[in-house]
């Protein structure tokens, strides 16, 4: 009896085993370079996977509320000239999208996630959205994941597109030292004018002295212009006694992040408030078009820095985390919009298990500037 129940339990765990969906790719958040990662990936034939906590695909760009990209406007290659040109297509050309004056293309987060979408749709790419990672465990040939639903994914190569490194934190991988944050972080609002006065109640906490000083440099107006979209709506990332807010995130459990992230939050909120209250835009107030969430406010904050490991791949260049755990343009460097110094070399055609590299910056070979998936059906 004891023997058939042991041999039913195996068969059970084995037919469990079998029943696991395999991938040749997992990307573990779908920020910009986790889904670039997995475009390409998926363009070259293998097999991808990407989960994503938020509905959106983006992180910085989209979910964070961060839609307008520093620098490279002379150099649109890889997946970044098909994502600038679809935002082109969309606004009716790349003078619109210079409405404000922090960067030459800005766009609306939600258009960004949409195209992003599409790329990643039509290159084949699965997506599991509203999902987080819990537990890895490296095996043989890759890694077995069990996702925050309770289902498990084997993965041949795992990427991690996490803002902050959580993947590879889970890993295990050894970290630098260099752990203190030396810039601070921002939750982004994206507000508009409405036909009526919108103000809100006194945020708990306000100071107005936080604020006092955000119009000495710049006129309100400048103030506002610097972050305008295409559509009007403002992007509000104002670092001159605005809603930028200080803290050691990096070293942070989860429950103490979140802690902080409210904080955040209602640093933001004062901001706003100071502006209907001090400055006398009583009809400026968040935008109710734009997030999904509860109090119209990004999925999460702007993050200028990230958890950076030891790491390399035998070669000289930065390499993988640990081996077929790979981060996509996001360990070696302080802020994300920075491509790397190798950012012109073409990316391969296969998917080699230790490798780093910002596919972001990159174009495709074999892949012209046609819009959403620069496929067959060009943009949307």
């Amino acid at each position: 009896m004891k023997r058939k129940r042991l041999l039913t339990g195996l068969l059970a765990l084995a037919t469990a085993l079998s029943c696991t969906p395999t991938y040749d790719v997992v990307v573990v958040g779908g920020g910009a370079g986790g889904s670039c990662a997995a475009i390409e990936a998926a363009r070259d034939g293998a097999k991808t996977l990407v989960v994503e906590q938020t509905p959106w695909l983006g992180g910085m760009l989209t979910a964070a509320g961060v839609s307008a990209i520093d620098g490279n406007y002379r150099l649109r290659g890889g997946l970044f000239g098909e994502f600038a040109d679809s935002l082109a297509g969309r606004y009716g050309g790349y003078e619109t999208l210079k409405s404000g004056w922090v960067s030459n293309i800005l766009f609306n987060p939600a258009v960004g996630n949409e195209v992003l979408q599409n790329m990643a749709r039509e290159a084949g790419v699965s997506l599991r959205f509203q999902t987080g990672l819990q537990a890895l465990e490296q095996e043989p040939s890759g890694w077995m994941l069990t996702l925050s639903d309770g289902s498990r994914v084997k993965a041949r190569v795992l990427i991690d597109g996490t803002e902050l490194g959580d993947v590879a934190a889970l890993s295990g991988a050894q970290e630098l030292g260099d752990r203190v944050s030396a810039q601070d972080f921002t939750y982004v609002a994206i507000v508009k004018e409405y036909d009526h006065d919108v103000c809100i109640e006194k945020p708990q906490d306000y100071d107005r002295e936080n604020y006092r000083h955000c119009c000495d440099t710049w006129s309100p107006e400048m103030m506002l212009s610097y972050g305008r979209l295409p559509d009007g709506h403002i992007m509000l990332n104002w670092p001159q006694s605005g809603n930028d807010y200080f803290a050691e995130y990096l070293d942070m459990t989860p429950a103490q992040r979140d802690s902080v992230v409210q904080k955040a939050k209602l640093r933001t909120l004062g901001y706003i408030y100071y502006l209907q209250q001090e400055l006398g835009y009583k009809r400026l107030g968040i935008a109710d078009d734009v997030y999904p969430t509860a109090d119209g406010l990004p999925f999460f904050p702007y993050y200028r820095e990230h958890g950076r490991t030891r790491h390399h791949d035998g070669g000289g260049s930065p390499g993988a985390l640990c081996p077929r755990l790979i981060h996509p343009g996001r360990g070696c460097g302080r802020l994300s919009h920075r491509p790397p110094s190798h950012a012109e070399s073409p990316p391969g055609r296969t998917i080699p298990p230790l490798v780093w590299e910002d596919p972001f910056f990159q174009r495709a070979p074999g892949c012209p500037y046609t819009g959403e998936g620069a496929g067959p059906s060009g943009g949307r």
